[in-house]
C-alpha cells in the first residue's frame, strides 16, 4: 500500500483557515452574550448638576446616582407652562421695488360749452372741450329746465372733448348745453 506525504505548507494553510474561522466564530459568540445595560451610572454635585464620571467613578466630593435606562415610553405628562417671547428678529432685507403706478391725477376743472338753441320737434348737440393739456374724464349736459326737453346722448368724443345731443319736443326754442370734467394727468 502506497502512502502519500502531506507536504508542510498545505496542513500550516489548513490550520490558519481554522484557527480564522474558529477566531470569529469565538468573538461573535462574545457579542451575541453581552448582556444590554439597564442603568447608567452619573454624578450630581451639590447644585444637583449632573457631571459624568471618569473611568465609572465619581469625583470626590460627587454623589453617585444610577440612572434607570429602558426603551419602554411612560405616559405623556402635563404640557408645560408657556414660555416668554423670545427676542425679535433682525430686520429684513429690502424687497424688490414695486410696479410702476398708475398717472397722477391734478388740475381738476369743470367746463361748460356756450349756450345752443333747439328749435321747437328738433334735435341738436354741443360740445365741451377740456383746456390744453387736460384730458376729459367725464361729463353731461343740461337743459334750460323744460320737461320736453330731453337728453339723447352724451358721450366723450376725444380724450378732450365731451358732446352731448338733445331732442326738444316743446313747442318753442330751448336752451342745451354741455359740461365736461377735466384733469390733468402726471406721467
Amino acid at each position: 500500500m502506497a502512502h502519500r506525504l502531506i507536504r508542510p505548507v498545505v496542513v500550516t494553510t489548513a490550520m490558519l483557515v481554522l484557527v480564522a474561522i474558529g477566531g470569529g466564530i469565538a468573538v461573535a459568540s462574545g457579542i451575541a452574550k453581552t448582556k444590554a445595560a439597564t442603568s447608567a451610572l452619573a454624578c450630581l454635585d451639590a447644585k444637583h448638576a449632573i457631571v459624568m464620571p471618569t473611568n465609572d467613578v465619581c469625583a470626590k466630593g460627587l454623589t453617585p446616582v444610577h440612572l434607570p435606562l429602558s426603551t419602554a415610553t411612560g405616559p405623556r405628562g402635563p404640557q408645560g407652562p408657556v414660555g416668554p417671547t423670545g427676542p425679535a428678529g433682525a430686520a429684513g432685507s429690502s424687497g424688490a421695488a414695486g410696479a410702476a403706478g398708475l398717472n397722477s391725477v391734478s388740475g381738476y376743472s369743470q367746463i361748460t360749452s356756450t349756450i345752443s338753441s333747439v328749435a321747437a320737434g328738433q334735435q341738436s348737440f354741443t360740445i365741451a372741450t377740456c383746456p390744453a393739456g387736460e384730458t376729459v374724464i367725464g361729463g353731461g349736459g343740461l337743459s334750460d329746465g323744460r320737461s320736453s326737453v330731453v337728453m339723447l346722448a352724451s358721450w366723450p368724443i376725444s380724450s378732450t372733448q365731451w358732446r352731448v345731443i338733445f331732442q326738444n319736443n316743446s313747442s318753442g326754442s330751448a336752451d342745451i348745453w354741455a359740461t365736461a370734467m377735466c384733469v390733468t394727468l402726471g406721467s
